[in-house]
């Protein structure tokens, strides 16, 4: 299992651009939950932390393999996957962004040895 935490700096003037993409995204939990599924992820989380100097995002996610997760939604033709690379593209500044260190993570389901 892959874990990874990104801190990711909002282009200035798009927080509500990605607010109102993440609102879209709970209407839609079917699809979501099938392109999540595909990708392998087992667990997609965004926080938003807004900061004297910006805002940024806190997206943590789980996979099978974040490798492979990512290469399918570089290939995918689902809608959503499409339209999360362009909100990536038009919101995130990835020139302040970074990935943060895990130092502890466990979940109750993973760990119970059958």
């Amino acid at each position: 299992m892959d874990v990874q935490c990104l801190k990711v700096k909002l282009k200035e003037g798009q927080t509500d651009t990605f607010i109102k993409y993440t609102e879209n995204l709970k209407k839609n939990m079917n699809q979501v939950v099938k392109a999540l599924s595909k990708e392998t992820m087992m667990v997609e989380s965004i926080f938003l932390d807004r900061a004297a100097d910006g805002d940024y995002l806190i997206f943590y996610t789980r996979a099978e393999s974040l490798q492979k997760a990512n290469e399918y939604m570089m290939q995918s033709t689902d809608p959503v996957d499409i339209e999360g690379l362009e909100i990536i593209q038009k919101t995130w500044d990835m020139t302040a962004s970074k990935v943060l260190e895990v130092l502890f993570d466990v979940d109750r389901i993973g760990s119970v040895k059958a």
